[in-house]
């Protein structure tokens, strides 16, 4: 059976996720930061309440058997706030999960979510990854983070 790993798995997103891959008979693995409720327990296999922006908390992930990873943790905000915190988490979550990774040598397909805040608006739509980004240093904390 293939084994997805899906962070953030009891969010919004996650949660539709979790259903999508069960469907198509994925094993899910899902980490989450703080508390984990018994309804969330239900959407996967197997449960991690993992601080993904400590490098320490994630190298004490075991993630054996995992294929693919669904990358949906962060912080979530595009009003402004605190650039180094939201920096440390967005950013932090996936530096630190795919030096994990890559120190227990599994190279799964990574899917990890950014943002359409990301684009300069002033271009042609719609809109592709091929698009114009932001300039990164007049960009809001949020959208730099998922720059």
């Amino acid at each position: 059976m293939k084994k997805i790993l899906i962070t953030g798995f009891n969010g919004f997103v996650g949660r539709h996720a979790c259903a999508e891959f069960r469907r198509r008979g994925y094993q899910i693995h899902g980490v989450s930061f703080g508390e984990i409720t018994d309804e969330a327990r239900q959407l996967v296999d197997e449960v991690s309440a993992c601080d993904l922006s400590d490098p320490s908390q994630t190298s004490s992930l075991d993630l054996g058997g995992i294929s693919a990873v669904l990358n949906l943790a962060g912080f979530a905000t595009n009003t402004g706030g605190d650039g180094e915190l939201i920096r440390k988490i967005n950013v932090g979550a996936h530096v630190n999960l795919y030096a994990h990774l890559q120190e227990l040598g599994l190279k799964p397909r990574i899917i990890a979510v950014s943002s359409g805040s990301v684009y300069d608006p002033n271009q042609a739509m719609p809109e592709t990854e091929e698009s114009n980004l932001k300039d990164v240093a007049t960009a809001r904390p949020y959208e730099a983070s998922k720059i």
